[in-house]
């Protein structure tokens, strides 16, 4: 980026840095309960000071305020714990808390006392109901009431002394509905006709219309699938085999819209594709006991669909909520192929796991069945029809990705009281009695008039529903994948396909493109008879082509080689490949296997780069270049002796694997077919990328772990990032270079143009003349780079309002 402007209108978030957070289950809790559990837990309420709850500590006791969030340093808990007076010491009797204890101490008050939902020290603790229950919906009708969902938000208001916030413009709702639905922003045609559109029920339409966008709603949607079944396209596990991705049965099952049972069944009893999540990672070396291969699949299956934290149990009984150490084993032994010993904390019991289900309510499983038919009875128990734990599970979870805040807020902690049960069991019930349609739910809730009111910031959002009282929609910052997608939206880079997906994703829905440079050393030189090097040499492969391909209008290809004479398919001169040129191919196919042959003159070594392409209707779809076997013979006439190559590398060295990876494709094929020929074609979403340094930064997590809630907070990582990254600048620079190729030089198109596609608003004539200073009078993509940071630096713009 240029140097930045020097008067800049926009407001940057201010941030802090963060470091490590305290671990509340195992750090803080076996202090409170080993050395203040006598004096403030339970009945025991010494000064008139309880611990119990997050909320008595901070109620206090008879002589006042004990702790001050945020100030640990300045808390009267600290002061207590570490002082030398004997007066005030705490615990006045007994052992004191070591120095590393009150630091841990003092760290969690400055955290602002994080706190496990549900938990208490008390004896007395919520226990949700395993099945569902019916919900009687309040006679309630008036503007505000759009559904069933608005008449028990209504009667929570009531109870509450609170009214439905104000309804938001169509500009934020069609902004706000976009990212949600489908994790893009709209374009200027789309907004400007929903705007002009007057109909009563044009909300409803465009939600119908978002949510049937197969392509986009699976881009946006599979990173809330990705994070939740800890699904990548690279990482940890993948080099060695000890870890599987699910991709190829994701995306078509959320393009698909599968029920969300028979998504459930296929991951917990899985076929070949979707097997990679029951399986989990297999670490290298040797690891704690409660992250082998089994445990991780207790501690999956418990998160995932039932929102209970099995990692706690799987070490020990828990601190923070009712599950034991014996059944979080016993759940493991469903997938084991032998015996489990139970360790404790990483040490052997000498007791043994046996297979079984944590709500035998519902039934359970045949311990002594094969693995095979005790993960089916699993599958099948997890969407039991009495199992309301599911249901309410996901419910919450989608609650939670519209509305910014759980009904049970972590999602994660489904043992918590919601802040309304009615409302979680409602809308479980709808979820189960439309088939577990994942799309119907979503469309119910967005439908909803609390989906389409106002939002509110929360400043200080507790771990805890102590205290919490619902009052609307919470404002959310975009996801890493929106944020990226957004401003290559502005810049026309992406305008809303999904159809190309990079080289990690073989058989999705769009086929894969693959790029390989291989160097291939076919015979020495120097010990070369003259006859040798006078016959030359070729090489050949063979590639599968599906009959369905061949009903498509044209089928490309491009062949990139060094010092090559021809190349034949099936035996077909088909000369302008070698030049590296993209050619309908079709003509020299056939349905099943293809022979590439290229030939050379007598050279020592070659290079040669594959790619295919299948154009459908108005798509140009990536269809992977697979080349399974090469092969290399002397001479270029007669029958020649097959043998197979020898790779190399650049350098000359013997090289076992392709050394330059091009993803999507070439430099020359993105610009001539994909920008230019190919309108309909663009790069690949974020979500279907993969991890970058940007991305890292923005939130987007390695997913060697689940994540179902990503952090709302700017780090000071992020913050830098976005001031003076170099991902972030090239991410910018692409945009203002791809805006000065397609609109006019004048300045006020591109910057309604801009303000349009970012906010879905035109600007006010203070940000025009401001934005006017920043392009100046000869735009250049550099000044339009610096006018793209402003834009996407604001609030309005990283926030789904």
């Amino acid at each position: 980026m240029s140097q930045f402007p020097k008067v800049i209108l926009f407001l940057v978030f201010s941030t802090q840095w963060l470091a490590a957070e305290v671990d509340f289950a195992h750090q803080i809790v076996p202090v409170l309960k080993e050395k203040c559990a006598k004096c403030h837990m339970e009945d025991n309420k010494k000064g008139g000071f309880s611990m119990n709850t997050r909320a008595a500590i901070l109620e206090g006791s008879e002589n006042g305020r004990v702790v001050t969030p945020g100030d640990g340093a300045g808390s009267y808990l600290y002061e207590a714990v570490t002082t030398d007076d004997p007066d005030l010491l705490m615990p006045p009797k007994g052992e004191r808390l070591t120095a590393a204890e009150a630091e841990l101490l003092k760290q969690w008050i400055d955290e602002k006392l994080p706190w496990q939902a549900g938990f208490t020290f008390g004896e007395e603790s919520y226990e949700p109901p395993l099945k569902h229950r019916p919900v009687d919906i309040p006679k309630i009708e008036g503007p505000e009431i759009y559904n069933d969902i608005d008449r028990l938000v209504a009667d929570y208001f009531k109870s509450h002394q609170n009214e439905f916030p104000p309804l938001v413009s169509d500009e934020v709702f069609i902004r706000r509905v976009y990212l949600d639905l489908i994790g893009l922003l709209p374009d200027t045609e789309k907004l400007e006709s929903f705007l002009a559109d007057n109909s009563p029920d044009k909300r409803a339409r465009l939600i119908e219309s978002l949510l049937a966008d197969g392509v986009n709603y699976t881009a946006h949607w599979l990173t809330f699938w990705n994070d939740l079944l800890r699904n990548a396209y690279r990482g940890t596990g993948f080099i060695d085999g000890g870890r599987k991705p699910i991709t190829d049965w994701l995306i078509p099952t959320l393009k698909e819209n599968i029920p969300y049972d028979d998504m459930v069944r296929q991951l917990v009893s899985p076929t070949t594709d979707s097997e990679g999540f029951i399986n989990g990672i297999k670490w290298r070396g040797d690891v704690n006991a409660s992250q082998t291969r089994e445990v991780q699949f207790s501690q999956n299956i418990g998160q995932a669909f039932l929102g209970i934290n099995m990692k706690c149990a799987s070490c020990h009984d828990s601190f923070v909520d009712r599950w034991k150490l014996d059944e979080a084993y016993n759940l493991a032994a469903i997938i084991a192929t032998e015996p489990i010993e139970i360790h404790r904390c990483d040490k052997a019991t000498g007791k043994f796991a046996t297979a079984a289900w944590i709500f035998p309510e519902l039934g359970n499983i045949d311990a002594g069945a094969d693995k095979k038919v005790r993960l089916q009875q699993l599958s099948e128990l997890l969407v039991h029809p009495d199992n309301g734990r599911t249901t309410r599970t996901m419910a919450n979870r989608i609650w939670h990705r519209l509305l910014g805040r759980g009904i049970v807020h972590p999602v994660d902690a489904m043992d918590t009281e919601p802040w309304s049960e009615p409302l979680l069991d409602h809308l479980a019930n709808y979820f189960k009695e439309q088939g577990y349609d994942l799309k119907a739910l979503m469309a119910y809730i967005a439908n909803s008039r609390i989906y389409q009111s106002r939002s509110m910031v929360i400043e200080d959002e507790s771990f805890l529903n102590d205290g919490y009282t619902f009052a609307g929609p919470v404002a959310r910052r975009m996801a890493a994948e929106q944020y990226v997608d957004a401003i290559e939206q502005i810049g026309g880079v992406i305008t809303g396909s999904s159809r190309a997906v990079p080289v990690h994703i073989p058989r999705a829905e769009i086929k894969s493109v693959e790029s390989k440079i291989r160097w291939l050393e076919l015979f020495d030189l120097k010990k070369a008879t003259p006859a040798d090097k006078k016959a030359g040499y070729r090489i050949r492969a063979q590639f599968d082509v599906s009959p369905k391909d061949l009903t498509e209008p044209q089928i490309f290809a491009q062949v990139n080689t060094g010092l090559s004479d021809q190349v034949k398919i099936n035996g077909k001169p088909v000369s302008d490949l070698k030049t590296g040129k993209i050619i309908d191919i079709k003509t020299y196919l056939k349905p099943g296997q293809n022979d590439l042959e290229i030939l050379f003159p007598a050279k020592s070594r070659a290079y040669y780069i594959w790619n295919a392409f299948v154009k459908s209707g108005d798509d140009f779809l990536l269809h992977s270049g697979a080349i399974g076997h090469w092969e290399w013979a002397r001479g270029v006439g007669g029958e020649p002796e097959w043998k197979k190559p020898r790779f190399l590398n650049s350098s000359g060295h013997p090289a076992a694997r392709q050394i330059s990876r091009i993803n999507p494709g070439p430099a020359k094929i993105r610009d001539e077919i994909l920008r230019k020929k190919y309108p309909n074609l663009h790069i690949a979403r974020a979500s279907l990328r993969d991890n970058d340094l940007l991305q890292r930064a923005l939130g987007r997590p390695n997913r060697e772990q689940i994540v179902s809630m990503r952090e709302n907070r700017l780090t000071m990582l992020q913050a830098m990032d976005l001031s003076n990254g170099e991902s972030f600048s090239k991410l910018l620079n692409r945009s203002a270079e791809n805006l000065i190729n397609t609109l006019s030089k004048h300045p006020d198109e591109v910057i309604t143009s801009v303000y349009e596609k970012s906010l879905s608003r035109a600007p006010s004539d203070l940000e025009r003349e401001i934005s006017r200073d920043i392009i100046g009078q000869k735009m250049s993509r550099e000044s339009l780079q610096d006018f793209l940071w402003n834009i996407v630096m604001l609030p309005e713009f990283q926030i789904v309002q």
